[in-house]
């Protein structure tokens, strides 16, 4: 991994993953000046990550005949250009919900083009024999910068102005931009039918991870945790941020996921390790468990330190469940249907996210924020023994 093509995608990973951190934190906390409904609050949510329920399997199946690294490109160009039109109407008080929901769904359509072909590209910039070691260095890098670094800082610029934040975002989108630039030569599959019909192609792609039961189960797993986590994070911002009961303020809540983000950190330094040494299977048995504290943890307590900590416990579960997953499913997956897979995959995993946050406001609304909280700890503790049990057959030799 000395190649100057997989530096350039580790520097705009950095660099857009750090925009992505202060916009993952401004949008919540501009929904809450704009209104404190439960509903209308996880709405936001629910627009920001429905395209990836909506457009990812076609996403896929254009990146599979496209130049991935072209994609990535415009995909980038049009976020910067999006953050800063979005930053000057927040300036000048031109922001309302119907704003905030519309920029919220059009940055996540740029985003699952941006992350599906990153995804997609590396098999093709590094070896398969280095495909853990890459994902392990490249999700540390999104987890540095969009949890530990791009949230406090912010949360610092939220506190000067909320258009001041979103304009350093599209500055930030733009140096990730030029890093691409590092990639040279062309990351097309030569062997993709570009004469086949593209929703035929994302069905095939479709097809191809549902009829195999490890890439299946993953996905449906994946998708019921991510859904749960999009009914908890969708109105989290209410119960942390004052006069919710943690009382923090929009430095605190960006620290907040600075100090979680220290155990993903963890998680990708010794996944690797883990992995040989515990097998698959127990890894993402463990790591739902984990997944579960984390959720649990607002449910348990209000403390900030103790939140914090139960947090930062259940993101280093989370994050390698995420890179195991995405190593097993690059190596299962042809190189000329892997967008198409990644895409599937992302399509119940992140797709989940919108139909969590849908559901979170009213539960929130009837049963109190400690109560939807409990809800979600307690369906990723099932989705824990059916990972133990369906995946007995998985370990670290059993995939080529």
């Amino acid at each position: 991994m000395r190649s100057v093509p997989f530096w350039g995608l580790f520097g705009a990973t950095v660099l857009s993953n750090l925009s992505d951190g202060i916009v993952r934190l401004v949008l919540p906390l501009l929904a809450i000046e704009l209104t404190r409904s439960p509903t209308l609050v996880a709405l936001t949510t629910a627009f920001a990550q429905a395209p990836w329920l909506v457009f990812v399997l076609l996403v896929g199946a254009l990146i599979d005949r496209a130049d991935r690294r072209r994609v990535m490109l415009v995909a980038t160009w049009l976020r910067v250009a999006a953050l800063a039109g979005f930053a000057w109407l927040v300036a000048v008080g031109g922001a309302s919900l119907p704003v905030l929901y519309a920029f919220a769904f059009g940055i996540g359509v740029l985003e699952t083009f941006n992350d599906t072909s990153k995804q997609t590209i590396v098999p093709m910039v590094v070896g398969r024999d280095d495909l853990s070691r890459a994902n392990g260095r490249l999700h540390a890098a999104e987890l540095v910068t969009n949890e530990f670094v791009g949230p406090p800082l912010g949360g610092a610029l939220a506190g000067i102005g909320l258009a001041v934040a979103l304009a350093t975002g599209s500055v930030v989108y733009a140096l990730a931009g030029l890093s691409l630039l590092a990639l040279r030569g062309g990351y097309r599959v030569a062997s993709v039918d570009v004469r086949q019909r593209l929703w035929r192609e994302a069905a095939a792609g479709m097809r191809t991870l549902w009829a195999n039961v490890t890439l299946r189960r993953l996905a449906l797993i994946d998708g019921l945790s991510q859904f749960a986590f999009g009914a908890w994070m969708s109105v989290f911002v209410l119960y942390a941020v004052a006069p919710g009961p943690m009382g923090l303020d929009a430095f605190g809540f960006g620290l907040l996921f600075a100090v979680t983000a220290a155990g993903s950190i963890t998680a990708t330094l010794i996944v690797a390790p883990v992995e040989q040494r515990l097998g698959r299977r127990r890894v993402m048995t463990l790591a739902m468990v984990g997944w579960a504290v984390f959720l649990a943890a607002p449910a348990a307590t209000a403390n900030p330190w103790l939140v914090a900590g139960l947090l930062a416990l259940g993101s280093t579960a989370g994050t390698m469940f995420s890179v195991v997953g995405l190593s097993l499913r690059q190596r299962l997956a042809a190189d000329h249907t892997l967008g198409r897979i990644n895409a599937g995959h992302r399509m119940f995993a992140w797709g989940a996210l919108p139909l969590g946050a849908l559901v979170a406001g009213p539960v929130a609304e009837l049963a109190g924020l400690r109560i939807l909280f409990t809800l979600t700890a307690i369906g990723t503790l099932v989705l824990a023994i059916w990972a133990w049990r369906g995946f007995s057959t998985l370990d670290p030799t059993s995939v080529a």
